[in-house]
C-alpha cells in the first residue's frame, strides 16, 4: 500500500476545513491502496468514518463556489453548499489567506478535473452552511491590502466564468458587490487596484446578451456609486472620475436604449443625492450626458439634460471641467429632437456667461485652447472583449491625482488669450457655430442674440489681442455665407439661401451695434466691417440690402466724430466698389460716338459696315453673357427681370446713400473724400446716360432678358435724374 499526500487548495468563494485535532496543520494526508485503485477505491479522511470516491489519479479537493443561476424564465435558483458534518470546522481569516496561497496542481485530463470538481461541489453543497459562506466575504475586510486584492481578482475571474457559461450565473457578481461594500473604507490607492478589476467585470457584465444580467450589473454599479460617494474626495485626488468610467463605456458602447436609460437614471440619482461630495466625478457625468445629447430619442435626451441642470448649483466644483460642461450645453443646443431643450441649453450658456462676468468662476490656470476645440463624441460598436480592453486603457490613462506632473508651456499670445478670454472662448465658439450651422431659425436667432449680448456686455476684460481673436474666429465666419453668395450665387444650397433670407439682416444689425459699442477696441477691423457691407448690399435679397444701407448709415452718423481720414477713405473705396459691382454692362464708349458712327454708316455704308457689325456684336456679347449668368442663378423670366431691375435699384439706393452722407457729414470730409464720393455719382450719371442713349443695347437687353412682350424699352432714366 502506497500513501499519497495531497495538499488541497481552496478557490475563492469556498471555505477550507480541517480536522479539529489538526487545525493548525491544515488537511491531513489521505491514503489509498493501489490494489484497490481500479475497483472503486475509497479515500479515508482522518478522524472520520466516512469515505469519498477519488478521481482516477492523485489529485486535490476543489470546493466550487456556490452559484446563482438563471433558468429559461430568468428565475433565480440558489444552491448553498455544505461541508460534511465531520469536516464542519471554523476557520479564521488568516487561515483562509494561507490557503489562498497554496500551490496548484495540474490535472492529467480535463475530464478528470471536471469529475473531481463535480464530486467536490456535491460535498461542499451538502456541507457548508450559508452563514459560514457569508462570513467569508464579511471577514474579507480583515484581510491585508495585498490579500484582499488577490481575493477580489480571483473572485472576478470566477464571476466572469459564471457569466460566460452556457447557463449564466450572477452569484459571484453579487458577492463582489458585498465584498466592495465591506472594503469601501480602505485607502483610495488600494481601492484603485481593486476597482481596476471590478470595473472590468461590470463593463463585461453590462454588455451581456441577457438583458436581466446587464441591468443587474448597472444597478450594482449604482449601489456601489452611492456608497462610494458618501465620502468627499480628498484634495489632489481624482479617483471619482476613474470610478465612474464604467458608466461612460456602457453608455457609449451598449446599443440597448433600456440600458442607456438605466445609466442615465443612475447618474441622475447619484448627482441628486451626492452632488455635495462630487468633485472629479463631474467629468464622467458630463461625458455621459454629452453622449446622450447626440442620440435621437427624446426621453434619453430629456433625462440627460435634467442631470446637466443639476450642475448649475455646483459651478465651484466643476471648474476643472467647465469647458466640458460648456461643450455639453452646446451639444444639447445642437440636438434636433427637442427644440425646447435646445433653447433652454442656450439659456444655460447665458447663465454661465453671467457667472464668468461676475467673476464667480475664476478663469482657468491651465491651457484650454486644445480642450475647447477637441470635445467630440463618436459612436463606436465594439465587442464585449474590446470593451474590457477599453476600460483598462481608459482607467490606466486617467491619473488618480489632480495636479499635472508637468506644466504646459504657453507662448505669449496663448497666455494673453487664457487670461482675458478663458472660459468665454468655448461659449463664443459654440454660439457662433450654432448661428452658422443650425438649420432651425429659432436656434439661430437665440444663439445670435446671446452671442452679441455677451460681446457687448460681458467681455469688459478683453484687450486688443482678445478682440483680434474674436473677430477672426467668431465674428467673420458668421458672414462667410454672405461672402459666398456675393461671389457665387449659383452655388448656394437651400440652407444658405434660407440663412440669408431669415438671419442675415439680424446679424448685420447686431454687428453694427457691436461696433458702435466697442468702436475703439474694434477699429483695427474697420476695413473688414465695410467689406461685409459690400457683400451684403450686393445680394439678390432686397430686405438685406435695405437693412444694410440703413444700419451702416446710422453707424456713420453716430461715429462721424470718431472716424479718421483713413476710415473715411475706406468708406469711399467700398462705396465705389459697390457701384462697379452693380453695373451689368461695361459702357465705356459715349453714346454720341455711337450715334455718329451710325450717321457715318448711312453716308458710307460699305466703309463702316464692318465697324457697325463689330460694335453690335460687342454689345450682343455683353447681353448674352448677362443672360447666361442670370440663367444659371435664376430659373424664370420674372426672376431675370427682377435681377435686371435690382441692379439698377441698387444704384438708386447707393446714390441716395452717398447723397445723405455728403449732406450729413460734409464738415468731416477731406477734399479727396468728397471727390471720391462725387466721382461715384458722376459715374452713375454717365452710366445711365450712356445706357439710355444706346438704343441698340436697350433693344438687345429687351430681346435677351425680357421674354415677355413690352412696348417700352428698358431705361435708366430715374437713375440719371436722381444722380443729376
Amino acid at each position: 500500500t502506497t500513501t499519497t499526500t495531497i495538499t488541497p487548495i481552496v478557490p475563492i468563494g469556498s471555505i477550507p476545513t480541517s480536522n479539529s485535532s489538526s487545525s493548525n496543520q491544515g488537511m491531513q494526508p489521505m491514503s489509498r491502496s493501489n490494489s484497490n485503485y481500479n475497483s472503486n477505491p475509497n479515500i479515508n479522511v482522518p478522524g472520520s468514518g466516512n469515505t469519498m470516491s477519488p478521481p482516477s489519479t492523485p489529485s486535490k479537493f476543489i470546493f466550487n463556489t456556490p452559484f446563482f443561476s438563471l433558468d429559461g424564465n430568468n428565475q433565480p435558483n440558489v444552491t448553498f453548499p455544505k461541508l460534511p458534518t465531520n469536516m464542519n470546522l471554523k476557520w479564521s481569516t488568516n487561515k483562509v489567506a494561507m490557503f489562498l496561497n497554496r500551490p496548484n496542481f495540474e490535472y492529467t485530463t480535463k475530464v478528470e478535473s471536471k469529475l473531481v470538481e463535480e464530486r467536490n461541489a456535491i460535498s461542499v453543497n451538502e456541507s457548508i452552511p450559508p452563514s459560514i459562506l457569508d462570513e467569508l466575504f464579511v471577514e474579507s475586510q480583515n484581510l491585508s491590502n495585498d490579500a484582499v486584492i488577490y481575493f477580489v481578482n480571483a473572485l472576478c475571474r470566477v464571476a466572469q466564468e459564471e457569466l460566460d457559461s452556457p447557463q449564466p450565473r450572477i452569484f459571484c457578481l453579487q458577492k463582489i458587490v458585498e465584498t466592495s461594500f465591506f472594503n469601501m473604507d480602505r485607502s483610495r490607492l488600494v481601492w484603485r487596484n481593486i476597482w481596476e478589476k471590478e470595473g472590468n467585470l461590470f463593463v463585461h457584465a453590462a454588455s451581456h446578451s441577457n438583458k436581466s444580467i446587464a441591468m443587474h450589473a448597472v444597478d450594482s454599479l449604482r449601489q456601489l456609486t452611492r456608497k462610494f460617494f458618501e465620502k468627499e474626495e480628498l484634495p489632489n485626488y481624482r479617483f471619482q472620475k476613474q470610478f465612474l468610467i464604467p458608466f461612460e463605456i456602457i453608455m457609449t458602447q451598449n446599443n440597448d436604449n433600456e440600458i442607456r436609460e438605466l445609466v442615465l437614471h443612475c447618474m441622475y440619482n447619484t448627482v441628486l443625492v451626492r452632488s455635495q461630495n462630487m468633485r472629479s466625478g463631474w467629468k464622467s457625468v458630463i461625458n455621459v450626458c454629452k453622449f446622450a445629447s447626440t442620440l435621437s430619442l427624446s426621453n434619453l435626451v430629456g433625462l440627460a439634460f435634467e442631470v446637466v441642470k443639476l450642475a448649475v448649483d455646483s459651478f465651484e466644483f466643476i471648474k476643472d471641467f467647465f469647458v466640458d460642461y460648456l461643450n455639453c450645453l452646446v451639444s444639447f443646443s445642437r440636438n434636433q429632437i427637442d427644440l425646447k431643450i435646445s433653447i433652454e441649453a442656450i439659456q444655460h450658456l447665458q447663465l454661465c456667461a453671467v457667472q464668468l462676468a461676475n467673476k464667480k468662476i475664476s478663469q482657468p490656470t491651465t491651457n484650454i485652447l486644445s480642450t475647447s476645440s477637441s470635445s467630440s463624441s463618436t459612436t463606436r460598436t465594439r465587442s464585449r472583449s474590446s470593451s474590457t480592453n477599453d476600460f483598462t486603457s481608459r482607467f490606466r490613462s486617467e491619473s488618480s491625482f489632480g495636479a499635472p506632473t508637468q506644466e504646459v508651456e504657453l507662448n505669449e499670445a496663448e497666455i494673453l488669450h487664457q487670461k482675458y478670454i478663458g472660459f468665454f472662448d468655448p461659449i463664443l465658439q459654440g454660439l457662433s457655430s450654432l448661428v452658422i450651422e443650425d438649420p432651425r431659425i429659432e436656434i439661430r436667432h437665440e444663439a445670435l442674440s446671446l452671442l452679441f449680448l455677451i460681446l457687448q456686455n460681458y467681455v469688459n476684460t478683453f484687450i486688443e489681442v482678445s478682440w483680434h481673436y474674436t473677430v477672426n474666429t467668431i465674428i467673420l465666419p458668421i458672414f462667410e455665407t454672405i461672402k459666398i453668395a456675393s461671389q457665387y450665387r449659383d452655388k448656394l444650397n437651400v440652407n444658405q439661401i434660407q440663412w440669408i433670407q431669415r438671419t442675415s439682416s439680424n446679424a448685420i444689425q447686431s454687428l453694427v451695434d457691436l461696433y458702435c459699442t466697442h468702436f475703439d477696441s474694434l477699429s483695427f477691423s474697420f476695413s473688414d466691417l465695410f467689406e461685409i457691407f459690400v457683400w451684403s448690399v450686393s445680394q439678390d435679397f432686397d430686405g438685406l440690402t435695405r437693412t444694410t444701407f440703413s444700419c451702416f448709415f446710422d453707424f456713420i452718423l453716430k461715429k462721424k466724430n470718431n472716424l479718421t481720414p483713413e476710415m473715411w477713405q475706406i468708406i469711399c473705396e467700398k462705396v465705389d466698389k459697390v457701384f462697379h459691382m452693380s453695373c451689368l454692362f461695361n459702357l465705356k464708349e459715349n453714346s454720341n460716338s455711337n450715334l455718329n458712327e451710325v450717321n457715318s454708316n448711312e453716308e458710307n455704308p460699305n466703309k463702316n459696315e464692318e465697324n457697325s457689325n463689330k460694335n453690335e456684336d460687342n454689345l450682343t456679347e455683353q447681353a448674352n453673357l448677362l443672360s447666361e449668368f442670370a440663367s444659371k442663378a435664376l430659373s424664370s423670366s420674372n426672376q431675370i427681370e427682377k435681377l435686371h431691375e435690382r441692379c439698377w435699384l441698387l444704384q438708386l439706393t447707393l446714390v441716395k446713400f452717398i447723397s445723405d452722407i455728403c449732406f450729413q457729414c460734409y464738415e468731416f470730409f477731406e477734399l479727396s473724400h468728397l471727390q471720391k464720393l462725387l466721382g461715384v455719382i458722376e459715374k452713375s450719371i454717365n452710366y445711365a446716360t450712356n445706357f439710355n442713349e444706346n438704343i441698340t443695347l436697350r433693344m438687345i437687353v429687351q430681346k435677351n432678358l425680357f421674354k415677355q412682350n413690352q412696348n417700352q424699352l428698358p431705361s435708366l432714366l430715374q437713375l440719371q435724374v436722381m444722380s443729376l
